[in-house]
This record gives C-alpha cells, sequence and structure tokens, in this order.
C-alpha cells in the first residue's frame, strides 16, 4: 500500500489565488523564555488544498453549509495533453464510470512556486459533462477550477449544484488509475470554503 500526499504545504509565501488572504504563522511564545511554544496560523478559507461550498457563488444557498469528509474509491484521469482547458471531448475519450473524479493536468507537472494566470482550467462544458455523468466530487490541479478572470461563476455553479468541488491539488505523483481517496476539511460551519488534507491510497499491486 503506498501513500500519496496530494495537498499543497501550508507556508507563508505559498501561492495564493490573487486577491486572496496569504497565509500567517506568527510566534505567539517561545521556549525558553516560556515554558511551551504557541503560534498563531491566519489562513483564507480557500488556501492551498481546499473544498468550496456554495456560499463561495451563492449568498443565501437553502441547505446548511459544512464541508464534510470525503472518503471513497477515486479515479485519477490523466489530462496533461489539454494545453488550454479541459473540454468535454477530453472526458468523454476517458470512458470513466467513477463518482470521485481527479482531474490531472499540466498544472501539476508546472509545479506550484509562482501563480499562473494561464493555469489549465475547466471549461463549462466538461463542467455540464461531468455532473451529468453522475460524478459527485470532482477534484482539480490549480486554486481554482475555472478560467482565471472568466467574467462569472458559471463553472463553478455547473458543479456545486451536485458536487463538491476540491481545488489546489497536487497530482503530479499520481498516474492515471483507481484510488482510494481521503479528504478530510477543517470542521468549520458556515464558510465559503475550507482547506483539506487530501491522500490517496495506491492498494495496486506491488504498492
Amino acid at each position: 500500500m503506498r501513500i500519496i500526499d496530494v495537498s499543497l504545504e501550508i507556508k507563508p509565501g505559498m501561492i495564493v489565488y490573487p486577491g486572496n488572504s496569504e497565509p500567517k504563522i506568527n510566534p505567539v511564545r517561545r521556549v525558553p523564555e516560556s515554558s511551551t511554544s504557541i503560534s498563531e496560523i491566519i489562513l483564507g478559507s480557500h488556501t492551498g488544498t481546499h473544498i468550496d461550498t456554495k456560499l463561495h457563488i451563492e449568498q443565501n444557498p437553502l441547505e446548511e453549509i459544512i464541508a464534510r469528509p470525503i472518503c471513497g474509491e477515486c479515479r485519477v484521469l490523466d489530462l496533461t495533453e489539454c494545453k488550454e482547458c479541459i473540454k468535454e471531448e477530453d472526458l468523454i475519450k476517458k470512458k470513466f464510470k467513477n463518482s470521485i473524479v481527479l482531474l490531472k493536468t499540466a498544472n501539476s507537472l508546472n509545479g506550484y512556486e509562482k501563480f499562473n494566470e494561464n493555469f489549465v482550467y475547466l471549461r463549462e462544458d466538461a463542467a455540464r459533462y461531468l455532473v451529468g455523468n453522475g460524478v459527485k466530487v470532482i477534484g482539480f490541479d490549480y486554486l481554482s477550477v475555472q478560467k482565471f478572470r472568466q467574467g462569472n461563476q458559471n463553472t463553478h455553479k455547473n458543479l456545486l449544484d451536485s458536487a463538491y468541488v476540491i481545488e489546489g491539488l497536487n497530482l503530479a505523483e499520481a498516474v492515471e488509475r483507481s484510488y482510494f481517496l481521503i479528504c478530510a476539511p477543517l470542521k468549520v460551519n458556515g464558510i465559503d470554503g475550507v482547506p483539506a488534507r487530501v491522500l490517496l491510497i495506491d492498494q495496486s499491486p506491488g504498492n
């Protein structure tokens, strides 16, 4: 069994979506001046690897807003050949039947040292195709699933109306196959997004 941590490391100076809060870790007290060391951690709700809730795009959703743990078999789809965006036709070629799908693009290969405004994104038709084929959890390997400064939230809306969205995954070490996914968001209620730790369990022979 092999465990792949596909979460981004939270640290000062890490990549953030423009306009989002940058994480800070401030010392409150330190040994030996004090008997214990304690730090203050300041995070934005969409820092690093995180789950979006409907409050991200809606003012007053009907259902209770809480990001729940997500566990289950998932499928990583290798879409690293997509140059600009993921289109419906790219997903049709994959012929998957999973309710949890993680989309690996060139974003994972390019790394997460500096924000790239031209990151590969999920086009609206592809978002509709995913939910139309019963996908309930979509994982994506950048800080937003939709085009930078798209001008609307249509891609998010198409997904969040019926699915969970996990953004900020690093899928560089994950190949196209099935894994068991564990996604554990911080237990915070009534918020638009929440950081999460996401692990893939590879139970294929030899691991």
